[in-house]
């Protein structure tokens, strides 16, 4: 899937272990081995096609990356900073 970086409203480290059931509405969890170590807020819902499975619009992101801290440093030089706004 592809986020625009226009519809990125955060992205931060947070480990979680996702239990397997669904997640809460607007909620997409893309965990490896089990976790997810960032996560990402849009800023309105995007339209997300599963697998086998209904589209569903969602506004929160949970991700894995091997090196999250890279990962979210990387999202937030997309983003303007707080002055260009």
């Amino acid at each position: 899937m592809r986020i625009p970086a226009g519809l990125i409203a955060s992205v931060r480290r947070e480990l979680r272990f996702p239990t397997g059931s669904a997640p809460a509405d607007g909620v997409l969890d893309v965990p490896v081995a089990g976790q997810t170590s960032f996560t990402v807020e849009l800023t309105e819902p995007l339209t997300v096609r599963r697998l086998l499975a209904r589209p569903v619009d969602v506004r929160t992101v949970h991700c894995h990356a091997d090196d999250p801290a890279a990962a979210v440093a990387a999202v937030r030089a997309l983003l303007p900073s707080p002055a260009d706004v």
